[in-house]
């Protein structure tokens, strides 16, 4: 004889819900809990209270997944429910007192009906930190796959560039010999302008080849190699002297010690690094109206703490604080999709930890200023843990 279905008691039915690993989140039309399971109160990290749907937002901490931009009032998702709206894994991000790392959840929500009349809403809220990570990693680790490629095509092409480099001077020396006697100045002069552009394409060249495959032996530790931080200095100022023509921007280095300063690291890693926050420099003041131009190098021995800091300051306009809290993050990007790859800062400050030193945005400079902080060939060993 079959059995009859029982009524479920509530409590039984409380349980259940509790035993569930999605947080359960329950409220009428008027925005009154009526129920928060525990995996609610530890996703979200509150538990039930009494809160208007207009005080849902800064109570919890819902933010936009970009984690800076408040999730408006009437975007909250408890509020959609209980307007009737129905939807599926809305990714948003959580950060409060109780949560201060902050967590990206996904949210399906339904309104519930009784007899035909929308009575509340219901939400099932479940963590996606873990799966969000581990797209963010491939994805950086796809795209440092393609910048790697981009590196040696680009050390390829400047290969190919100094064999015609290399004819052009050979015939610019015999076109010398037979000018040597010419009466016109203006001929000799002219050849010295082709000799001086050839020149300093090839310093360019060789430049763009050290940066991208610098080091004899990649593999080497960072800390067993010496390196002259002047040589690595000279090699960007060179590659970005060749833009700054372009965008009529001052671009000065001001390093009155750096022949005497040794570092230790990766001589294509260091030079990445100076080199993108130089890019990144030029980008800015390209699009700023600020008037002079300029971007400035420079390099600051602090003895006391056995570094070196690379600073690299321009004139464009000031980061706004949302885009300060995370530029440093991966994928992350203020230019226009087909721009900016997001890797910059995020690369380059992974870098200067393999090199024992760090990045950092000075927040009190007048002006946008990184600074690339590295040990000194010879600090102590005291002195790297205290920077």
């Amino acid at each position: 004889m079959p059995l009859e279905p029982q009524p479920t008691p509530p409590e039984t039915l409380r349980l259940v819900i509790d035993t569930l690993s999605e947080g359960v989140i329950v409220a009428n039309c008027a925005g009154e809990f009526l129920l928060w399971n525990t995996a609610a109160a530890a996703l979200v990290g509150i538990g039930l209270t009494a809160s208007t749907p207009s005080e849902w937002q800064a109570r919890h901490g819902v933010f936009l997944v970009d984690r800076v931009t408040p999730c408006p009032d009437d975007q909250i998702p408890l509020s959609r429910t209980i307007r009737g709206e129905s939807f599926d894994d809305v990714e948003l991000f959580i950060r409060n007192a109780a949560r201060p790392e902050g967590i990206f959840i996904l949210v399906t929500g339904r309104p519930m009906y009784s007899e035909g009349k929308l009575v509340g809403g219901l939400v099932l809220v479940r963590d996606n930190s873990n799966a969000r990570s581990l797209a963010e990693a491939r994805t950086l680790a796809d795209r440092e796959h393609r910048m790697a490629s981009l590196g040696r095509m680009a050390a390829g092409i400047a290969h190919e560039i100094n064999s015609p480099l290399l004819e052009i001077n050979l015939v610019a020396a015999r076109i010398e010999r037979r000018l040597a006697d010419h009466p016109d100045p203006r001929l000799r002069e002219a050849l010295g302008q082709i000799k001086a552009s050839v020149e300093r394409a090839a310093c360019i060249v060789g430049s763009v080849k050290r940066l991208v495959h610098g080091d004899s032996n990649p593999a080497a530790a960072a800390n067993s190699m010496r390196l002259c931080l002047a040589d690595i200095v000279a090699d960007v100022s060179t590659v970005s002297r060749a833009r700054c023509d372009l965008d009529e921007t001052d671009f000065r280095v001001e390093a009155p010690t750096v022949a005497a300063l040794e570092v230790r690291g990766s001589r294509s890693e260091i030079g990445q690094i100076l080199a993108n926050l130089v890019s990144n420099a030029f980008d800015a003041v390209s699009k700023s109206c600020r008037r002079p131009r300029w971007v400035e190098v420079r390099v600051e021995e602090q003895t006391d703490r056995g570094e070196v800091w690379l600073s690299v300051t321009d004139s464009g306009e000031a980061i706004p604080p949302a885009v300060r809290q995370r530029m440093f993050e991966p994928l992350y990007s203020t230019k226009p999709v087909g721009e900016g790859t997001g890797l910059g800062l995020a690369v380059s400050a992974q870098l200067a930890k393999n090199q024992g030193g760090r990045l950092v945005f000075d927040e009190d400079a007048p002006n946008t200023k990184f600074i690339l902080a590295l040990p000194t060939a010879d600090a102590t060993v005291n002195q790297r843990e205290e920077a």
